[in-house]
């Protein structure tokens, strides 16, 4: 089953929720969040999103977000989630004691 289309209304502020899987703490360090942070302000530059404000929670994060378009809000949350999904499956891998990802040159 195909998932439905977000409401957004462009030009008006949303309050958006980013929730945490179960028993993940990916915002637990004090560097965690200043690295989700730095993450929040470099998805502004790719994005026509205006950041009002912002709240982190232990399990989750919440945003208010005004859009130009459905596809600037969903590039920009999508964004922020996939970085913070890549820094903890490195971070648990780190922790397991495999190697990093190897980076090209």
């Amino acid at each position: 089953m195909a998932r439905q289309a977000r409401f957004c209304r462009p030009g008006r502020a949303h309050l958006v929720r980013l929730q945490t899987a179960p028993g993940a703490s990916p915002l637990a360090t004090s560097v965690q969040r200043d690295q989700f942070v730095l993450w929040m302000a470099q998805g502004l530059s790719l994005a026509s999103v205006r950041l009002h404000g912002y709240a982190v929670l232990p399990e989750a994060v919440l945003l208010l977000l005004t859009p130009q378009s459905a596809a600037d809000l969903s590039r920009y949350v999508q964004g922020l989630a996939r970085r913070a999904s890549r820094a903890r499956a490195t971070a648990s891998a780190e922790s397991a004691g495999a190697s990093p990802p190897i980076q090209r040159a």
